[in-house]
């Protein structure tokens, strides 16, 4: 039975170590297509956290709508 202990140990770790690296593999895959959305969303925060309203506008480049709304959502969340 200790041998059989033995080899099953060694399955264990093998499969183990597959699926490690195929989770791995798949986590940079996603990475590497969903990146400009990430950036996107940290730009978003950055903007909604600016602590004056002067700050938040003088960083604003583009559509202003959008972010005034993401700035009301911010507060009221506070």
């Amino acid at each position: 039975m200790n041998r059989l202990g033995g080899i099953a140990r060694k399955i264990e770790f093998a499969v183990a170590g597959v699926l490690t690296l195929e989770v791995v593999a798949l986590h940079f895959n996603v990475m590497r297509r969903d990146a400009p959305l990430w950036r996107d969303e940290i730009s978003s925060l950055s903007l909604q956290t600016k602590p004056t309203p002067t700050e938040f506008w003088s960083s604003l480049t583009f559509d202003p709508g959008r972010f005034r709304l993401e700035r009301i959502n911010v507060a009221i969340r506070r």
